[in-house]
């Protein structure tokens, strides 16, 4: 859950954001907003932005399998 001063503090009108985790570890996140249009986030940006998010989960996995073994 993202706390509430966040929003403030970044001052987008729309964002997105996904966490990564290895395993139940959080690693990082990743972020997208458009601050300096303005605009809100699109149907089709959001679904890029998911797509990427898979991606970088799914490269993370398969590194942390390949590590164990």
């Amino acid at each position: 859950m993202i706390r509430r001063d966040f929003s403030q503090s970044v001052g987008a009108a729309s964002f997105i954001i996904a966490s990564i985790l290895s395993g139940t570890k959080p690693i990082g996140m990743i972020y997208a907003d458009k601050m300096a249009s303005r605009k809100p986030i699109s149907t089709d940006e959001h679904r890029g932005f998911m797509q990427f998010v898979a991606q970088t989960r799914l490269a993370v996995q398969i590194n942390s399998q390949r590590r164990k073994t």
